[in-house]
């Protein structure tokens, strides 16, 4: 009984408990797509650590490579927007966030963080457009 018990469990594990063919991809990234992917994420980790410590040139730069380096990256556009807005480089900061939403329309921190910054440029439609936006798409209704 134990034996047949075995061939069991060993039977689900080979055959299923593996992706599907629809999951995998149907080629692997190249090597260096896939090391300029893994650098950009240690740049912009990089670039997190220093806008933690409140040195946001460093952040920028650190976002900046990692951008580079994966141009598809929305978070850092987001986080440099966020160092931008912090240095009240409000259409450098807004820039980043339109690029970002490019990148991934429904992320409704970087329309929330958007019309933030338009609020500051005193764009009111914008920045009310921009919120409306992020509340719909489920930004904490608390965080306004």
């Amino acid at each position: 009984m134990k034996l047949k018990n075995m061939w069991i469990i060993l039977f689900v594990f080979v055959f299923g408990c593996g992706p599907s063919e629809e999951q995998l991809p149907e080629k692997p990234l190249p090597e260096k797509q896939l090391s300029d992917k893994v650098k950009a994420i240690e740049a912009y980790d990089r670039g997190v650590d220093f806008y933690g410590k409140g040195e946001l040139d460093k952040a920028i730069a650190d976002y900046t490579e990692a951008i580079r380096l994966n141009p598809s990256f929305a978070e850092a556009y987001i986080f440099r927007g966020n160092a931008y807005y912090e240095q009240g480089e409000f259409d450098k900061a807004i820039t980043d966030y339109t690029e970002a939403i490019r990148l991934d329309p429904k992320d409704a921190g970087a329309y929330n963080n958007r019309g933030l910054a338009y609020k500051q440029k005193g764009e009111q439609s914008k920045a009310d457009a921009d919120v409306k936006k992020a509340k719909e798409l489920g930004f904490p209704p608390d965080f306004f």
